[in-house]
């Protein structure tokens, strides 16, 4: 893969992220709660993108990786690449 595609993926994953967050707005006197929840597609779709994203994980940035390190799925890889990375530079 090339940087370019794997910078959009990236894009792609950060997109899904937001969208796939459970999230509820603060209840007033007399409002109903609003809670979003993902769909079972928007959940298939990032389970699908980081699937992509593993294999980009080398052309990512330190903050980027950063970013990803706190997934449940890929972010004991992004973690393995950082500290790579850190060793390089000591």
């Amino acid at each position: 893969m090339s940087k370019e595609i794997c910078e959009g993926i990236y894009k792609i994953y950060l997109e899904l992220k937001e969208k796939t967050k459970l999230s509820g707005h603060e209840k007033k006197w007399g409002e109903k709660i609003k809670v979003h929840r993902p769909s079972l597609k928007e959940i298939e779709e990032f389970n699908n993108i980081k699937k992509e994203l593993m294999n980009c994980l080398d052309f990512l940035s330190d903050d980027e990786l950063i970013e990803i390190s706190e997934d449940d799925v890929i972010g004991e890889e992004a973690k393995k690449i950082l500290a790579i990375r850190k060793k390089l530079l000591n």
